[in-house]
């Protein structure tokens, strides 16, 4: 299975979800992060997960910013096709 995660940062998924990814990927799934890169993605991707930087702007609001997010997200996932997708903050 493919489990796409999306985030607003990528340390999140190792402060927050790393036991959720750890179990994931030992039972042999394919996890993916999707978030904007800062120092967690080196460990992301030595626990082999798939990083895909994400163009967000913190504490960003406007609707050019919101389609414009909107976009990369939908893009992604139609190149991506995962089976499931865990997206929080």
């Amino acid at each position: 299975m493919h489990v796409l995660i999306t985030v607003n940062a990528a340390w999140n998924v190792v402060n927050f979800r790393w036991p959720v990814v750890q179990a994931l990927l030992a039972r042999g799934d394919e996890v993916t992060v999707l978030a904007p890169p800062d120092q967690a993605v080196p460990t992301l991707e030595a626990a082999g997960i798939t990083f895909i930087p994400l163009a967000m702007r913190p504490g960003a609001l406007g609707p050019f910013d919101n389609l414009s997010l909107l976009s990369q997200i939908r893009q992604n996932l139609k190149h991506l096709r995962p089976d499931v997708v865990l997206s929080y903050t």
